[in-house]
């Protein structure tokens, strides 16, 4: 049976996402994770016009869908079993 994993090659299942880190003036920070560049871009901009903004962060990354699979079955693993 053929591996489905994204480093056999596959790289349809690996999601490319864009996080937008905003760093207020007091030191604060929030974020905002989108899926299209353009839409980041634009976020990000609109809040830097805002006076307590200090800074805009466009970060790309990807995640690998099975260790988030792995992960929540873990999770799940655990609660059932402690009932």
């Amino acid at each position: 049976m053929e591996s489905l994993k994204p480093d056999s090659g596959n790289e349809r299942l690996q999601k490319q996402y864009f996080r937008v880190t905003i760093i207020y003036s007091d030191d604060g920070a929030s974020g905002r994770i989108f899926t299209n560049r353009d839409k980041a871009e634009k976020y990000a901009a609109r809040q830097k016009k805002s006076p307590v903004v200090k800074k805009t962060k466009i970060e790309p990354f990807t995640t690998d869908p099975y260790e988030w699979h792995k992960a929540r079955t873990k999770r799940q693993d655990k609660t059932n079993t402690s009932k």
